[in-house]
């Protein structure tokens, strides 16, 4: 219907012909038809037939099916003489009608809630129960109209409230169970409109609206005037009510002692990390307890289990006390998001493919170019993105905090479950480039990016597991774990950062082939992983595999090859070989200069390396030759505050101590400590080298008690970011202890 998305006029003649009473015969496909003509194959069209097949379900109708034309015939006579030759009788609802539900025989916790829902009605008369589907807003409901059931003598009555038709049912049924006259009236409204005189003469009932959808929402407005007397206790995953108890998972303890208490076992471990693969969520939760039940399977094997196959577990094990499983609860409003706002769903689903939690908006809305094409005009639309966050969040599939995103984990698996193969890996592929494409800065460079980086962490984990998990997107995700291996090793993270740059390699390997240049790329960046963790021989090895496959796809003077030559020549000097490593360095800066100009970031990094090989070997003029020229061009590209000039300041300061210019020595290695420490923090290597230095400019001052601080300061960063073994905690320790020495 024109001003009704998700409703066809054929539903809408459906409704109104059970609103009054009229006989209703509905014709359709069966679901696993084949064969359908090209119009009603589409995506669309099935999510539209799905939900409404359920609709039809929830109303209770007679069913038959028919397999051929004849058939059908015979079967459309016989509907339509059995309705022309009956009488109209009055439709007895069934028994249970308006009656509510049983209340779980595991009900646990959730005491502050139902003290709030007590103190919330006594003040007022209509509150919510608000929260996902699954976390037990109906049983909350029931257990505190079963708990203060004598506090309505004149009632407690049920609706359910997903769609107005059941809505409008149920409250037409409730003349039957008060024996009111007009129960046998042919028009439910007649019948809705004498329950309503009843409760305006009595003011003790409880009535429930189980389950308030937001299409069906207006219609309870309609039909329930506020002047009610009474007290109307909803529960709906819509968030926007003024009076409302928030329901949210379980506390992970609550979980734990569910499981243990429901499952009968002792298994603590298992059922901490069931909990938290069902993030706490009593329904799963209550839904994994029936498996295991049914199936015999014990806590750490359903754990092991549910790793694997959590989506198809949520079709499993439905509790005798609810309607059905979890998986159909949010299949169901899936089914209602797409044929209201595609691009809505879109969003959740992309959102399946990140972490649960702090999904960053302005990141998705930044990257707008990287996404898939149906999120694109939203995202970079502010109001048409706050209209889609907005719809989700009716149904409480989403949360949202400032500029993060939290998406339930099971809404996830289910979102991502509901997609077609091509679709998940479209999704998937997507958000790595996403990421990818936020992170595209070199960390080194930036420190101010790094709480973005930090932000980002859990989303490229997420990423990497699924990915990983179904052998997709592998091209992006080695270049995204390679850039955020280049973060940890920014950040002195050494460890993590060849954990990453490993993985990298293998999968380029694997992907791209052992000489492909990307392959090559990594290899290198985890030459440099092993170098900083002072793994000299594993640097070697890597840098010169990396340099060779440079040489033979490059050869000698491209850029790449030359930073293979340069990383070599400092695994040289930290073995020893000085002047093997200087004549790299010195064709290294010639070629550097040449190509990228005198200027550039990598041919400053390689002449102020090779004015430290020089101050090394005792060339002290010509290390300052070289390094008074770059650090003018440090501070004046760079500024004289930047993570760049502090590593020229510090080179440079310990040329001239060793010249003897003490006091201009100790000025540029307290400016580069000052500047790492406000750029890096304390624990940094580059943080600690300079407290080292600054230490032995101090110590040749004849100030020991100022060298000893700075070098048991330096001692403890390093042995809490490298550990004792490490080269730079031992040489740091070795002057420690000779400065203890007489």
């Amino acid at each position: 219907m024109r001003d009704r998305s998700e409703q066809s006029y054929v539903e809408f003649e459906f409704s109104v012909a059970t609103d009054i009473g009229l006989p209703r015969l509905i014709f359709l496909v069966r679901d696993d038809t084949t064969s359908l003509p090209p119009a009603v194959q589409s995506d669309d069209y099935r999510v539209r037939q799905d939900a409404y097949r359920y609709r039809l379900r929830e109303a209770g109708l007679v069913t038959a099916s028919v397999a051929s034309p004849s058939e059908l015939e015979i079967k459309l006579h016989q509907s339509l003489v059995e309705l022309s030759s009956s009488p109209w009788e009055p439709v007895v609802p069934e028994p249970r009608a308006g009656v509510p539900p049983l209340l779980a025989a595991n009900f646990v916790g959730r005491e502050d809630e139902l003290a709030l829902l007590r103190r919330m009605l006594s003040s007022g008369t209509r509150v919510a129960i608000h929260g996902l589907g699954g976390v037990g807003k109906t049983q909350l409901a029931v257990k505190y109209a079963d708990r203060h059931r004598a506090d309505y003598p004149d009632g407690v009555f049920w609706l359910r409230a997903h769609e107005e038709m059941s809505l409008v049912s149920d409250l037409a049924s409730l003349a039957w169970r008060l024996e009111l006259p007009e129960r046998e009236e042919r028009k439910r409204e007649y019948q809705v409109e004498a329950v309503l005189r009843w409760m305006r003469r009595h003011e003790r009932w409880l009535l429930v609206l189980d389950n308030l959808m937001p299409n069906a929402a207006p219609s309870a407005g309609r039909w329930l005037p506020s002047d009610l007397p009474g007290h109307l206790l909803l529960t709906s995953r819509m968030p926007g009510w003024s009076d409302r108890v928030e329901l949210v998972p379980w506390p992970q303890e609550t979980a734990r002692t569910f499981l243990l208490t429901r499952t009968r076992q002792t298994d603590t471990a298992a059922a901490d990390a069931i909990a938290e693969l069902l993030g706490c969520l009593p329904l799963a939760l209550e839904q994994a307890a029936a498996y295991m039940e049914a199936s015999g399977r014990n806590l750490a094997g359903y754990a092991a289990l549910l790793r694997a196959r959590l989506a198809d577990l949520m079709d499993e094990g439905k509790p005798d006390e609810y309607p059905q499983p979890v998986s159909r609860t949010w299949q169901i409003t899936l089914l209602r998001i797409a044929a209201e706002r595609p691009a809505t769903l879109a969003l959740l689903r992309f959102c399946s493919f990140l972490a649960p939690d702090d999904i960053p908006v302005s990141v998705i809305q930044a990257s707008a170019g990287e996404l898939p094409h149906e999120m694109r005009d939203m995202v970079a639309d502010d109001i048409e993105l706050d209209r889609a966050i907005a719809s989700l969040r009716r149904y409480s599939l989403l949360e949202r905090q400032d500029d993060g995103l939290r998406v339930h984990r099971l809404v996830q698996a289910m979102s991502r479950r509901s997609m077609t193969a091509e679709q998940r890996v479209e999704f998937l592929t997507s958000a790595i480039r996403m990421l990818w494409a936020t992170l595209s800065d070199t960390p080194r460079e930036h420190p101010r990016r790094w709480s973005l980086y930090s932000r980002l962490l859990s989303h490229v984990d997420a990423v990497d597991q699924l990915a990983t998990s179904t052998q997709t997107g592998l091209h992006e995700l080695a270049q995204l774990l390679g850039r955020v291996g280049q973060y940890h090793a920014a950040r002195s993270d050494f460890t993590h950062a060849r954990q990453l740059h490993e993985r990298e390699v293998s999968i380029n390997e694997r992907v791209r082939g052992r000489a492909h240049l990307e392959t090559a790329a990594s290899i290198h960046r985890l030459g440099r992983a092993m170098l900083n963790l002072g793994n000299l021989d594993a640097a070697a090895s890597l840098m010169e595999r990396a340099l060779v496959i440079r040489q033979e796809s490059l050869g000698q003077d491209h850029p790449d090859t030359i930073a293979s030559i340069d990383d070599i020549a400092v695994i040289l000097a930290e073995r020893g070989d000085l002047a093997t490593s200087i004549g790299h360095l010195r064709r290294v800066v010639a070629v550097k200069s040449r190509l990228l100009g005198g200027e550039h970031r990598s041919t400053l990094i390689t002449i102020e390396n090779m004015g430290w090989l020089l101050r090394q070997i005792g060339q002290l003029a010509e290390a300052q030759s070289l390094l008074e020229p770059a650090l003018a061009t440090r501070e004046r590209v760079y500024g004289s505050d930047s993570v760049e000039t502090a590593y020229t300041l510090l080179n440079l300061g310990m040329v001239l101590r060793e010249q003897g210019e003490l006091a201009r020595a100790r000025s540029l290695v307290e400016r580069s400590l000052t500047i790492r420490l406000e750029a890096f923090g304390p624990d940094h290597h580059r943080t600690i080298q300079s407290r080292q230095r600054l230490a032995e400019v101090m110590l040749d001052q004849g100030q020991r008690e100022a060298a000893k601080e700075q070098l048991v300061l330096a001692l403890e960063a390093s042995t809490r970011l490298l550990g004792s073994d490490h080269r730079l905690t031992k040489a740091i320790d070795v002057s420690l202890g000779a400065l203890a020495s007489p």
